[in-house]
């Protein structure tokens, strides 16, 4: 194992949504988004952390990512297909590049936070781009 490197990480908790809960309760929501902000800075900083995950589907391009990861409106990603070789061995080809358009607000106790808005009624973000896209192919951010 080696060390990559470290992040210091916030959490705003000025919703008046809380305002009801004891201060433990409020102390796991703002640890959880802490320890989520953390890796978040850290997936965009190294290569080893970056976020992956695989499109759900084509039309609209959708992955379960969201603010929780760190997705901001506009950020790219790369869209790679895993192909075998005789040998067995699988190696990714980028097929191309999409960007973030809406962003689904996956953080702990959204839901609670952001009553009736667009983004806790989002289950996945959408993104855009041109190309030959299935689902299962991979998204990998790029800087």
């Amino acid at each position: 194992m080696k060390y990559l490197g470290y992040e210091n990480a916030l959490a705003d908790m000025q919703s008046t949504v809380f305002s009801t809960k004891t201060d433990v309760n409020l102390m796991e929501v703002v640890v959880q988004r802490a320890l989520d902000n953390a890796v978040s800075k850290l997936q965009k900083k190294y290569d080893e952390f970056k976020t992956k995950t695989p499109i759900l589907t084509t039309n609209p391009i959708t992955a379960e990512i969201g603010m929780k990861e760190g997705l901001e409106k506009g950020d790219k990603f790369e869209v790679l297909e895993a192909q075998q070789n005789s040998e067995g061995i699988i190696k990714y080809i980028r097929k191309g590049v999409v960007k973030a358009v809406t962003i689904w607000d996956n953080r702990y106790m959204a839901e609670n936070e952001a009553k009736g808005s667009d983004a806790s009624r989002l289950k996945k973000s959408t993104f855009k781009g041109s190309g030959d896209y299935q689902p299962g192919m991979m998204l990998r951010q790029i800087k």
